[in-house]
């Protein structure tokens, strides 16, 4: 063999190990959303509130990831590709989590992109 030949054979193997490194690791998607609350005794119309909470995003195997919201209601976090429920397990305010709620029973975590998952709590 000549040596052009082997510079294209290990060419050839190096674009072969590159292109099948990625297959083995899970690709992550990014998820964020807000927590917000409207309290007991409140004018009928008000606007929901920012709350202070924890939230799970459980996969399709059993799997939780939990995350707590900030100050401002808000939360992110990376998880691997797949379906997701979002629940809220507590709530620092005088609301049962129960009472939180998101628009859909279930959520698609694309890889490498952002789902948004918000909750509004009502009495």
């Amino acid at each position: 063999m000549s040596g052009a030949q082997n510079q294209l054979l290990l060419g050839a193997a190096l674009s072969m190990l590159l292109a099948t490194a990625g297959c083995h690791s899970d690709p992550l998607g990014h998820v964020n959303g807000s927590l917000k609350g409207i309290a007991i005794g409140s004018a009928v119309g008000a606007s929901p509130q920012p709350l202070s909470g924890e939230i799970v995003l459980t996969d399709d195997t059993g799997k939780a990831t939990n995350v707590s919201t900030g100050a401002d209601g808000t939360y992110s976090v990376r998880l691997p590709a797949g379906s997701y429920k979002a629940t809220v397990s507590s709530v620092t305010f005088s609301l049962p989590a129960s009472s939180c709620r998101t628009q859909l029973d279930s959520y698609t975590v694309l890889p490498v992109g952002t789902t948004t998952i918000d909750f509004v709590c009502r009495p």
